[in-house]
């Protein structure tokens, strides 16, 4: 209730309207309170109003002046996705323009149609998996944390493997400890000649560690099949160093992966501007003797990359590692 010091229980400046203490319980009115909404941090008066069912600007009025269709950044559709399970929504790209591009690392065609969507994932730190396996039409996904022409080239996807017109995405690792983290997905279509119809798929969960598994630690995030790795080293420190690496002091932190090989072999190429990846794979993660490959990075305008090519008959477990320093980066993984 609002006896004495407003309430402003989602931390964006704006005291509750209205409060109810418990659920089904009375509403109580606040004196000098504003924000319609005060369980959600991009709800308050004056907010931008976005195309998502939902009176965001507390202006009384949903999604005025809005385009139903995700065309753009400005008509982008919101994604509800829930702690456990998928969220699946579907469109076709007919009706739909070209307005923005994945990056170019994936090589998709000029003029391709695409659709534009976000999600919000609440405060911590979490892997989420991003896919549009089940679509007709031939996907390029592109993800980012703001809307716009660069923002949405952060990472890319085309093809999960050789000859699959799917894309996937997984975020490991994402989001913060003190507010909301809004990603926002662009579905783009290979070719200006693809018109038909996608599906897009999204999960989160719980972020898994980066470490060798252990009874505590638990399991480190399975990448089997191939993708794109959009992931944060947010330690100070690492456990494990790879057979190229220079011996350093102190070890620098590593992300680890888990992947059950599909082909006959598995490709990396590891990007990052935070930091110089050291890339290796291990058929037993914390055994140093059982290293399949280990790959250096080169750098150029301000990017640096390390690449890996593992050969290795299908249905065998390995463990892929991203090391080198604490930031971001972004791993392409494709079964060979």
């Amino acid at each position: 209730m609002c006896v004495h010091t407003p309430v402003d229980g989602d931390g964006d400046g704006f005291a509750a309207a209205s409060v109810t203490p418990s659920a089904g319980g009375p509403t109580f009115m606040c004196a000098g309170g504003t924000d319609c909404d005060d369980s959600r941090d991009r709800v308050f008066p004056g907010a931008p109003e976005l195309c998502n069912g939902r009176d965001d600007d507390c202006d009384t009025m949903v999604d005025e002046g809005c385009d139903t269709r995700p065309d753009t950044c400005a008509t982008a559709r919101e994604i509800v996705v829930g702690a456990t399970g998928t969220t699946t929504v579907g469109g076709s790209f007919g009706g739909l323009h070209d307005d923005y591009q994945t990056s170019p690392i994936c090589g998709a065609m000029s003029r391709g149609r695409d659709a534009v969507y976000y999600f919000d994932l609440p405060r911590g730190l979490f892997d989420v998996t991003i896919d549009t396996i089940g679509s007709d039409a031939d996907t390029v996904l592109g993800v980012g944390f703001s809307c716009d022409a660069a923002g949405l080239q952060l990472a890319c996807n085309d093809d999960i493997v050789d000859g699959d017109t799917n894309s996937r995405i997984w975020l490991h690792r994402v989001g913060s400890a003190t507010s909301t983290t809004r990603v926002f997905v662009l579905v783009d279509a290979f070719r200006d000649s693809v018109t038909g119809d996608y599906l897009l798929n999204v999960s989160r969960r719980p972020a898994a560690s980066d470490s060798c598994p252990a009874p505590i630690a638990g399991e480190p995030m399975d990448i089997s099949g191939g993708g794109t790795v959009l992931g944060y080293n947010s330690r100070f420190f690492g456990a494990q160093r790879g057979n190229c690496a220079p011996a350093t002091t102190p070890n620098p932190p590593e992300a680890v992966f888990s992947l059950t090989s599909s082909g006959g072999g598995m490709r990396f190429d590891v990007y990052s501007v935070d930091f110089s990846p050291i890339i290796y794979s291990r058929r037993t993660c914390d055994a140093f003797g059982s290293e399949l490959g280990c790959s250096l990075p080169a750098s150029a305008g301000g990017v640096s990359r390390a690449t890996l090519e593992v050969p290795l008959a299908p249905g065998n477990l390995t463990y892929f590692f991203v090391d080198g320093g604490r930031g971001s980066y972004a791993a392409y993984y494709r079964p060979l």
